[in-house]
C-alpha cells in the first residue's frame, strides 16, 4: 500500500495548503469557541470517521467533515479458467459496480510465488516485493498540475465507478479460495477555509491516516492459484472439494440449491467409495460429477464455481486412474 501512502499524504497537504491560501485571500475569519475540542467519532451505521473540528463562537455551528476508509467501495471479480498444458490461465475481470463511494485505486491477490505469468493493460502495473504473500496491482500515473494548491490531483488510472479492468494469470497450480483486498481512493477532506486548521485537528488527522495505512481495503474472497501438497490423498482432494462446494452454494456462485443437492449426493458417493478404498467406483462417481459440471458450464453456475470445481475433480481423477 506504498502508493496509497503517498497519495494519501499529498491529499492532506494540499488540502492544509489550501485552506491557508483561501485565508489570504480575503475569507472573513471565524470568530472561534475557544472552548470547543476537536473530536473524532466513529458511525457504525456508514462505516465512516465524523471530524468535528471547529465551532462558531458567533452561532454555535459545527464545523463536520468526513474520512472515508479506503474498504468503501463495491468491486465484482469475475475468473475465467482454461487449460493449456500443464497450466492454468486465470483469465480475471475486476469490475467496480459503482455502488460503494470510491473509485478503486489498487488491488491484491494472495498468489505471490504462484504464478508463471502476469498480464495486465497499462496503466495498470504490479509488484509483489516484501514479506506479505500478496501480488499488488495498482496504478501508475499520478498528476499533479504544477503543484498549484487550488487544482486537485488527478489520477489517470483508478477504476472508476462502472469500469473494468482485465488482467491475466498464467499458472501451473490448481484454483483454489483466495483472499483479494480491494482498496478505494483516498478522499481529500473538506475542511472550512476560514481559518488554517489547528494543531490538534492536523494530530486527528495524522493520526487516522496512520490508522488507515494499515486498511488493506475490502476483503473479498475470489479463485486463485494454490499450490497443492504432492503427497496429498484422494480422500484429502476429495474432502477440499467438499469444502469448496459449500463455499460456492453458500455465495452467489451456485444460487439453485437444486444443483447443489445434486452436486452434493454425487462427491458424497466418491468419498464413501474412496473411504471403502474402491478406487474405480470412486473414479466412476467423479466422472459422473464432471459430467454434470460441463453440462452446467455458462449456465446455473457461476465461472468461479465451474473452474473451481471442474479442475480439482479432473486432478483427483487423474490422480485415481494413476493407482
Amino acid at each position: 500500500m506504498y502508493l496509497y501512502k503517498t497519495c494519501a499524504f499529498l491529499f492532506l497537504f494540499l488540502s492544509f495548503s489550501q485552506m491557508a491560501t483561501c485565508q489570504e485571500k480575503g475569507y472573513e475569519p471565524i470568530k472561534k469557541d475557544s472552548t470547543f475540542t476537536p473530536y473524532v467519532r466513529y458511525d457504525k451505521e456508514s462505516g465512516n470517521y465524523i471530524i468535528g473540528y471547529l465551532k462558531s463562537a458567533e452561532t454555535g455551528k459545527i464545523y463536520k467533515t468526513l474520512f472515508i476508509p479506503t474498504s468503501k467501495v463495491t468491486p465484482q471479480f469475475n475468473v475465467l479458467i482454461n487449460r493449456e498444458g500443464n497450466s492454468y490461465l486465470y483469465d480475471y475481470t475486476l469490475l467496480n459496480t459503482g455502488k460503494g463511494q470510491q473509485d478503486i485505486s489498487s488491488f491484491e491477490l494472495r498468489i505471490k510465488g504462484l504464478y508463471k505469468t502476469i498480464d495486465i493493460s497499462s496503466p495498470w502495473q504490479y509488484s509483489d516485493m516484501g514479506e506479505v504473500p500478496f501480488v499488488q496491482f495498482s496504478h501508475k500515473v499520478l498528476e499533479v498540475p504544477d503543484w498549484d494548491p487550488d487544482k486537485p490531483i488527478k489520477f489517470k488510472s483508478d477504476l472508476q465507478k462502472g469500469e473494468k479492468v482485465r488482467f491475466k494469470i498464467e499458472s501451473e497450480y490448481l484454483p483454489s479460495i483466495v483472499t483479494s483486498y480491494v482498496a478505494g481512493q483516498p478522499q481529500k477532506l473538506d475542511l472550512s477555509f476560514a481559518i488554517p486548521p489547528s494543531y490538534k485537528v492536523r494530530e486527528m488527522v495524522d493520526s487516522l491516516r496512520r490508522k488507515e495505512s494499515y486498511n488493506r481495503g475490502l476483503k473479498v474472497k475470489t479463485i486463485g492459484p494454490q499450490k497443492v501438497s504432492d503427497d496429498i490423498t484422494p480422500l484429502a482432494l476429495a474432502d477440499t472439494l467438499n469444502s469448496y462446494l459449500s463455499f460456492s452454494c453458500d455465495t452467489t456462485w451456485i444460487a439453485n440449491q437444486g444443483i447443489c443437492r445434486s452436486l452434493n449426493v454425487k462427491l458424497g458417493n466418491v468419498e464413501r467409495q474412496l473411504k471403502r478404498e474402491k478406487t474405480k467406483t470412486a473414479a466412476n462417481s467423479l466422472q459422473s460429477l464432471l459430467n454434470e459440471l460441463k453440462a452446467l458450464k455458462d449456465k446455473q453456475i457461476s465461472s468461479e464455481a465451474y473452474g473451481l470445481l471442474y479442475y480439482n475433480s479432473a486432478f483427483l481423477l487423474q490422480k485415481l486412474q494413476d493407482q
